[in-house]
């Protein structure tokens, strides 16, 4: 039984959590729900703990002139 909860464990420790791995999450911003590429893996679907997804939103609005 210990066996699988490490498994578990190392699953969980390198999957993004928020998009479950899948690279993209739903979006309700702006009234409509649409898929977004997930800000706290950057599409990756792999945890990156170095990712700081509040900047890497505001560096994205910036890039694209929306201040």
């Amino acid at each position: 039984m210990a066996a699988r909860n490490d498994r578990r464990d190392d699953r969980d420790q390198t999957t993004c959590r928020p998009c479950r791995g899948t690279g993209t999450v739903i979006s309700g911003l702006g009234g409509e729900q649409r898929p977004t590429t997930c800000p706290w893996c950057g599409g990756s679907g792999a945890r990156d703990p170095a990712r700081d997804a509040q900047q890497a939103a505001q560096a994205a609005r910036t890039a694209s002139g929306g201040g």
